[in-house]
């Protein structure tokens, strides 16, 4: 079976990752043919950390069998489809998780300082102002969300969130539950949504407030936002 990599460019300044992520491994895509053994690397190694990162964010994305290692020591992502790995790849760029270089692409992680279990399900990354408000539109419907983590850097001043649902249908306001320091910069905001009950949601609203006065060193915050069902 031979290795395929994945070349992208332009990635311009998203090296830094708004969870700060302290760590980087080479990686690469490779066809295969399911069903695929369940790769259990020894724990708290580099590729076990990098393993496990990369399954909690990017574990569910279409075409995805799972995970192996590298000769080399790479984290070997598997799919059915080539096509498809090119897609998530570039996904992966666009949020800050992964670049290309001369020698391969690279995944940066966050190590083992990540507060997420593996219900959590990255749902994705919207760029806002600071002092304005964004929106995650989440396309196709979803199942019943319960809970929602915003995540961003700890020089963006987060003001609130709330959720659109599918209809319109009347819920109890999302309530922010718990605030936790993640990595070396993030700092994760987990609210739930409809007391905990859940509810089907068509958008996610994300507002945030200055640091500096209206217009004067405004920064745009990258904001990632996880959900949990």
């Amino acid at each position: 079976m031979r290795a395929n990599f994945i070349k992208w460019i332009g990635i311009g300044g998203l090296l830094l990752s708004t969870l700060g992520i302290s760590a980087e491994i080479p990686m690469y895509f490779q066809s295969a043919t399911p069903p695929v053994a369940v790769f259990n690397p020894p724990a708290k190694t580099a590729i076990a950390l990098a393993n496990e990162a990369f399954l909690i964010k990017y574990g569910t994305e279409h075409g995805v069998l799972g995970t192996t290692a590298g000769i080399q020591g790479q984290l070997v992502v598997l799919v059915n489809d080539m096509q498809m790995a090119s897609i998530l790849w570039g996904k992966m760029v666009g949020a800050g998780d992964a670049y290309n270089s001369a020698s391969g692409g690279y995944f940066r992680y966050q190590g083992d300082s990540t507060p997420f279990q593996s219900d959590w399900r990255f749902a994705g990354r919207i760029q806002i102002p600071e002092s304005s408000t964004g929106r995650l539109v989440l396309l196709n419907g979803t199942p019943s969300i319960k809970r929602l983590m915003i995540v961003m850097d700890n020089r963006c001043d987060f003001y609130r969130a709330m959720v659109e649902t599918v209809n319109n249908v009347p819920i109890q306001p999302t309530q922010l539950i718990a605030i936790q320091k993640i990595g070396y910069t993030g700092v994760g905001y987990e609210h739930t949504i409809n007391g905990g009950a859940g509810a089907l949601i068509s958008s996610i609203v994300v507002m945030m407030n200055s640091k500096n006065p209206v217009g004067v060193f405004n920064k745009i915050c990258p904001i990632d936002i996880y959900i949990r069902y």
